[in-house]
């Protein structure tokens, strides 16, 4: 194994276990290893190992898995290295915007709802709402612990001190205040034809608001859709030390679910509003690379 391969590899290894970073960061670093090890000289067939191993380093992940397929796709017909690393660029540069526009469309959508409450930490969130509030808009915030590793405490600070009313809560009190709201609004870590891939409890917290009659959204730039031919992805089970060290029971320690499309509302992409027939249909329109099936 070259230099620049192992050091790939180990920086893909680093993007498994990494239990800090959202979709979009990780599909950032992943692309940015694979530029690397391109510039490196590395053979055609190498760089195919690669974008293989991108694609399936985070299964619950759409983001990490649609920059694989796509330099998949691009190698397919493009063999030039410069060619490769000028499209890693512009995947870069999509993935950074994506969000930011977005954004812009989900500010829009919230603007005068009064409560809203979402769950975990999601950038694309932070930045709807802190674009609303540049605006204006200044709705009260309940925001969920986000158990186990806690992303939502965290989320909870930066939304207050960006000027947000925010109330902290614990998950399970969220589908109880799902009746006390006017909108769930929430990230994704991906969407499927199967639903969205987000964290735990986010299923529960949709069930409930069916029930009250609240409407949840979803922003998600066109990177967090699978291909609709992809399986539904099954999460490896983290650390059961996170929940306890028990000896006499087992532990299962989950970070996602999935919630079923027909319990989401809107989606919200950099491309407009769409409702969830709409995004199951956008990922009937991304093909799937032979060597992900």
């Amino acid at each position: 194994m070259n230099i620049a391969y192992r050091d790939f590899c180990e920086k893909i290894e680093k993007i498994r276990s990494d239990r800090i970073h959202g979709a979009t960061f990780l599909a950032q670093e992943a692309l940015g290893a694979f530029k690397v090890l391109a510039s490196s000289g590395a053979s055609l067939s190498t760089l195919v190992e690669a974008a293989v191993s991108v694609a399936n380093s985070r299964p619950m992940m759409a983001a990490q898995f649609r920059v694989g397929n796509e330099l998949l796709h691009f190698m397919d017909s493009e063999r030039s290295i410069d060619s490769l690393i000028a499209h890693c660029d512009t995947l870069s540069t999509r993935m950074k915007r994506a969000p930011k526009e977005a954004a812009k469309y989900a500010a829009d959508y919230i603007s005068g709802r009064e409560k809203l409450l979402t769950h975990s930490y999601s950038s694309a969130v932070r930045m709807s709402i802190e674009r609303g509030v540049a605006f204006g808009n200044r709705p009260h915030l309940f925001c969920t612990e986000s158990r186990p590793a806690n992303e939502g405490r965290d989320f909870a600070d930066v939304l207050c001190r960006a000027g947000v009313d925010t109330t902290l809560i614990v998950d399970a009190a969220a589908p109880y205040l799902c009746g006390r709201v006017e909108l769930v609004l929430l990230g994704a870590d991906g969407i499927g034809p199967f639903g969205l891939v987000h964290k735990i409890g986010t299923y529960a917290i949709a069930l409930a608001a069916k029930e009250y009659g609240v409407e949840v959204a979803v922003v998600a730039d066109s990177m967090k859709f699978w291909p609709s031919s992809v399986k539904k992805p099954i999460e490896p089970p983290k650390s059961s030390k996170e929940l306890a060290d028990g000896e006499c029971f087992d532990v299962l320690n989950l970070y996602f679910d999935v919630t079923p499309l027909k319990y989401i509302d809107t989606v919200i992409t950099e491309e407009g509003i769409l409702d969830s027939e709409s995004a199951a249909e956008v990922c009937q329109n991304i093909e799937l690379h032979h060597m992900l099936e």
